[in-house]
């Protein structure tokens, strides 16, 4: 017999599971199971098809949690796009976590109950989770209720109900002030606060209940104070509150001695902005999520960073992570402004030869359309001796950065000329060309409006950008055209050698056109600067006539009988023409051999002649825009029999009168 399905202790079906994954559950049950705990294995005969491997988990399910400083377990936070709810899942248990057998992975935390039940906490989000966790890991009696993702009664908030003391409000240590709506939120909590383990800026009062039962809702301010006064000697833990978990409003400045090892904080974007604090971070209670970095103290080195970016931040963090007197000014960026770096006098301009290496201990920042250095490491090698050290660096902002194949990078973002340093590391010969930004004489340099360039035959070693319109990337180190066309401009509109033009293309169309076209020589490829020119949008406009040499075997295009004659109406993608031939083209002369060429043909007779010289070499075809060109007159003569022959078809192409 076959497993089809197990059941397990606690109501979790496994289904489509395998021996191997079936006996880890099961020895993780017995683990954690009770005398009368039991399991259903549901049994089928072979041959039969099975489930699809899946897991049903229980509706819910309340779990005792030990007093162990890790449970080893990792959650992740997601919304729920209809509702708007944050939930907090269970995503995964150590191998050695003691909720293992207990706690399903793929359940929602409901509630979490601590403080011997004084405190229940519903949608929690994930950092909140953790910290509680961390916070009480030693307490007895804890509780946690997990719910299946389909249940209907998941929290929609995240809120905290809280048993209070005994006594007046005034000796809580916590101040109170309404919120937009009028009801009453925490704008302080003293540190000695019988409340502060729990209670902090920024969260909303939503209910008040007294010993009598009574319950008060979304009560402002002076009404919440007045209705805690009269019930002051109530006795302790008999009256409590319900609040909102909002997030707390961002400190305007914080300075915090980093500790050494990994902080449990990710940083996006430049300048870094904290956009997530993990579960144990030491950091957790003195910086916040949307706080960014300002300053990077480094005392071991003598050094103060500057308006790093968060991939630079994180680089000088792993760079030192040993170090434990490193200090970060942390601020709210809606009110405190980024500290400036201390700049002396500035050149005009300096042009560095940069060393084949990386990183070269700048960090880079986009300011007011330029790219400014705003850090200099001591230990760059930029900085040489007698060159005035790292002031005569800091300030200037990026013109250009030249390569030894001729390519000049300008107008490109910091991301980009970082990526494009690092990118190139191996290379001598790199020129990074500085200009001062505050110079009344200086212009920067800037990339042409438009450019029109002539495309060699052959392979261009140009990249694009997967982007629309095709954006230049890169060069190969022996592309032709690494010193002609700049980085940064996009391709708009490609003109083959018969006088197709191909506009609003994407990269995937351009590159499979210019690989098709790479024996002409005669293209030409207009290029745009992104940053003032539109894109042309997408259109193909056909030449006054194009000559096609046919390939034997099918051609693989359609054709359609209009009051022009025979229009192409489509090329298929796999056919060795594809590229040549453009729908919307009208056959004009179709050679088969000497002495058989073709002029007006129908669409019917056209498709009949191709079929049957599928396997003749040399056959040319000359289409031309109907409603640019005039068609050939007509010399198809068909037979009784339909046998198609053309009239003095070897005098058609020197015959004036049957050109268009």
């Amino acid at each position: 017999m076959v497993v089809d399905r197990v059941v397990l202790w606690d109501g979790t079906n496994l289904l489509g599971h395998g021996a191997e994954e079936i006996m880890s559950a099961l020895t993780d049950d017995l683990a954690s199971a009770t005398t009368s705990s039991s399991w259903t294995l549901h049994l089928v005969k072979p041959g039969r098809e099975l489930p699809s491997k899946r897991v049903v988990l229980p509706d819910s399910k309340t779990i005792l949690l030990p007093p162990v400083p890790t449970l080893g377990i990792t959650f992740e936070e997601s919304l729920d796009i209809r509702t708007r709810a944050t939930t907090v899942s269970l995503i995964r248990l150590s191998d050695d976590s003691p909720l293992r057998g207990l706690a399903r992975v793929g359940m929602v935390v409901a509630t979490l109950n601590v403080s011997g039940g004084a405190v229940s906490h519903r949608g929690l989000s994930a950092m909140d989770l953790g910290q509680t966790l961390a916070a009480t890991a030693s307490e007895q009696g804890r509780t946690i209720l997990l719910k299946s993702p389909q249940n209907n009664s998941l929290p929609k908030l995240s809120t905290t109900q809280l048993s209070l003391p005994s006594g007046a409000v005034s000796d809580w240590g916590i101040k109170f002030s309404d919120n937009a709506k009028q009801i009453s939120a925490v704008v302080d909590v003293k540190d000695d606060s019988p409340l502060a383990p729990t209670m902090r800026p920024g969260q909303v009062i939503l209910s008040v209940g007294l010993p009598n039962g009574i319950e008060y809702d979304d009560l402002p301010t002076d009404e919440l104070y007045a209705v805690l006064h009269d019930s002051a000697n109530a006795a302790d833990q008999t009256r409590f509150w319900i609040v909102e978990n909002r997030p707390a409003p961002l400190v305007d400045e914080t300075f915090v001695t980093l500790p050494a090892g990994k902080l449990g904080v990710n940083f996006v974007g430049a300048p870094p902005r904290i956009n997530k604090i993990l579960p144990g971070s030491p950091l957790a209670g003195k910086v916040f999520i949307g706080q960014v970095v300002d300053t990077l103290v480094l005392p071991q080195t003598d050094e103060i960073l500057y308006q790093l970016s968060a991939k630079e931040l994180v680089g000088v963090l792993v760079e030192t992570n040993e170090h434990t007197d490193r200090v970060a000014r942390f601020i709210n960026p809606d009110t405190r402004t980024l500290t400036a770096p201390p700049i002396l006098p500035l050149p005009d301009y300096r042009a560095l030869p940069l060393p084949a290496s990386y990183p070269l201990g700048i960090g880079m920042t986009d300011l007011n359309g330029l790219v400014t250095i705003t850090s200099v490491r001591k230990s760059s090698p930029l900085l040489k001796p007698g060159a005035g050290g790292e002031a005569t660096l800091l300030g200037m902002a990026i013109d250009t950065v030249s390569f030894p194949n001729g390519q000049v990078l300008m107008q490109r973002t910091a991301a980009q000329f970082n990526d494009a340093l690092k990118s190139t590391s191996d290379q001598e010969g790199r020129i990074l060309l500085l200009k001062n930004p505050n110079s009344d004489t200086i212009a920067f340099s800037t990339l042409p409006d438009r450019l029109n360039i002539a495309l060699p035959a052959g392979k261009l070693g140009i990249t694009f950008g997967k982007t629309v319109p095709p954006m230049v990337e890169r060069f190969t180190e022996d592309s032709p055209m690494s010193s002609i066309v700049p980085v940064g401009m996009f391709a708009d509109m490609l003109t083959l050698s018969n006088g197709t033009i191909l506009s609003g293309m994407t990269t995937h169309e351009l590159v499979a056109e210019l690989n098709a076209s790479s024996a002409e020589i005669e293209r030409h490829l207009l290029l745009k600067n992104p940053r003032n020119q539109n894109p042309t949008p997408a259109e193909v406009v056909l030449p006054d006539k194009a000559m096609v040499v046919l390939p034997t075997g099918t051609l693989g295009v359609s054709f359609r009988q209009t009051a022009s004659g025979c229009v192409v109406s489509r090329v298929h993608e796999e056919s060795q023409v594809y590229h040549l031939i453009r729908p919307g083209m009208a056959v004009d002369i179709l050679t088969v051999k000497t002495g058989q060429v073709f002029t007006g043909l129908t669409a019917k007779e056209c498709c009949r002649l191709l079929r049957a010289s599928k396997e003749t070499s040399g056959r040319k075809m000359i289409l031309k825009n109907p409603e640019t060109a005039s068609m050939s007159q007509r010399n198809v003569v068909v037979s009784e029999s339909g046998d198609l022959t053309s009239v003095n078809g070897d005098k058609v192409y020197d015959d004036e009168s049957h050109r268009g």
